[in-house]
């Protein structure tokens, strides 16, 4: 049985209120919180996207889901 896409409602309350505590979700991972909020987490995030844009010029390997993340531009 596939859960992809889907979050339960105990992984919807409790990971939020883990971020003030220090706790650092997986960017990569379904989650509630803001993208911004969890990129705010990742002190290289804008490392990240650059590295996207520079060996990734074409867009090929990006989804809706990195995009939330890393938009282009």
């Amino acid at each position: 049985m596939s859960h992809a896409g889907r979050a339960t409602p105990s992984r919807t309350t409790r990971r939020p209120r883990l971020l003030p505590l220090g706790a650092r979700p997986h960017w990569g991972k379904l989650t509630a919180a803001a993208p911004e909020r969890i990129t705010a987490c990742y002190e290289r995030a804008a490392d990240f996207g650059r590295l996207l844009a520079e060996h990734d010029p074409k867009e090929k390997f990006r989804n809706a889901h990195l995009d939330r993340y890393f938009p282009l531009g």
